[in-house]
């Protein structure tokens, strides 16, 4: 880990360091000496918060270093494993479930993320936090997949803020009788509902104002590997590498990121960055307009966990691809924010910093501001509850005025401090 002394505060250091693939007992233990009861209920409010308490749990047994807890921390370290242990078995029937439903309707398609990630690149599936499971299908066939979710018994989840979004359907999952609250008691609840999404897009092609492109040629370097135990369709290494560092960047701007999300990225860098074929990830994040998010990504998880970097040359054009003053960004706050994202309360302000940050045009810019005041309609339908689409229409202007003047001060924050890193590009 770099820059150990602008990590504030012992709580974000100790888990990061517990988070190392190979965590040095000597850092963990100044930490894990000096926390005291407050200090242990701010660690497993960040460590749930960000999926990470079983690996944490893993990590420290395998250290020796649950004996020395109190029988409460051990406890509930103990606890958290073992509930994702029986978690992850019940995921693990589950992905193969709606894989077989989606197949037996016909709906080619290709399982993103979730648990091949767990299998490829964690001595467990138990040690990964997951929340819902990907499949990316054909536009022209989702909806076919969608009935066959609906058949076998599942059901959408409650509207809500991503309602509108493009690159996935409906999210669906199996409540079994069960009455979900939030926030959730316990992260790693076995029975708690995992929802699945079937997407048409890999990200966002709208990204918060920004012009992004979908990945050219996606479906034709998928492979087939047991996944499972079972055959099943999952991305190329270089798109899956790609697809992770998009999917980390775009959560990290929406300050709505999660630690595992970058433990998985150091993970794969350290197994299969020699076998990437980094310019073929190059030319595509170009294409894609997604070079700035994978210099981001991984030059985050560069200084957060000392990770392998690329060939020195292809570093160089990855960084050449990302705006400087997002890279200034980086360089100056991110040991201080990345441990310390809270996606329950999102900073709006930070997140319009970051998106003008990383836009490339005056096009974008006036994009981002778009976006900020005029929604999809679907949106504006689902914040007000209109049974009609016609109605959207004049409730526009109640939420482009509450809009304006909600966001003017965290607007003219960004602008300034953009035009501040700008100025020392």
């Amino acid at each position: 880990m770099n820059s150990d002394e602008n990590i504030f505060g012992r709580v974000p250091r100790l888990i990061l360091h517990s988070l190392a693939l190979e965590p040095d007992r000597a850092a963990i233990e100044p930490d894990l000496r000096s926390i005291d009861d407050g200090d242990w209920s701010a660690f497993f409010y960040c460590a749930d918060l960000h999926g990470v308490t079983p690996l944490i749990a893993h990590q420290w047994q395998a250290l020796g270093l649950l004996d020395r807890l109190p029988i409460e921390t051990r406890d509930r370290l103990s606890s958290a494993y073992r509930d994702n242990t029986e978690r992850s078995e019940n995921i693990r029937r589950e992905v193969i479930e709606y894989w077989n439903l989606i197949a037996a309707a016909k709906v080619p398609s290709i399982l993103i993320k979730g648990w091949p990630l767990a299998e490829m690149l964690y001595e467990s599936p138990a040690l990964r936090l997951i929340t819902d499971m990907d499949l990316l299908v054909p536009r022209d066939r989702a909806q076919d997949g969608l009935i066959a979710l609906q058949r076998a018994g599942l059901e959408p989840l409650p509207r809500d803020r991503d309602a509108w979004i493009e690159k996935h359907l409906p999210s669906y999952w199996r409540l079994n009788g069960r009455t979900v609250t939030y926030p959730l008691q316990n992260m790693f609840d076995p029975y708690h509902p995992r929802s699945v999404e079937l997407h048409v897009n890999l990200w966002e092609e709208n990204f918060r104002g920004l012009r992004l492109r979908d990945l050219s040629g996606f479906w034709e370097r998928s492979r087939v590997i047991n996944v499972a135990g079972q055959p099943m369709r999952v991305p190329s290494l270089e798109d899956a590498f790609i697809h992770l560092c998009v999917h980390w960047a775009c959560h990290w701007i929406e300050r709505a990121a999660r630690l595992n999300q970058l433990v998985d990225l150091d993970r794969f860098m350290r197994r299969y960055n020699s076998a990437l074929a980094w310019p073929l990830i190059l030319r595509l994040s170009d294409e894609a307009r997604v070079t700035r998010f994978v210099f981001a990504a991984l030059d985050v998880v560069q200084r957060v966990f000392d990770s392998p970097r690329p060939p020195a040359e292809m570093t160089a054009q990855l960084r050449a691809g990302c705006p400087p003053p997002l890279q200034q960004w980086i360089d100056r706050y991110t040991l201080n924010d990345v441990a310390q994202l809270d996606y329950r309360q999102p900073d709006k302000g930070t997140a319009y910093v970051l998106t003008n940050l990383a836009a490339q045009s005056i096009g974008e810019k006036f994009g981002i501001v778009r976006y900020a005041l005029l929604p999809p309609r679907e949106f504006i339908i689902m914040k007000y509850q209109l049974n009609q689409h016609w109605l959207a229409i004049p409730f526009y202007v109640p939420y482009i005025l509450s809009r304006a003047f909600g966001l003017l001060k965290p607007f003219l924050r960004a602008v300034t401090r953009s035009a501040r890193l700008e100025g020392r590009a």
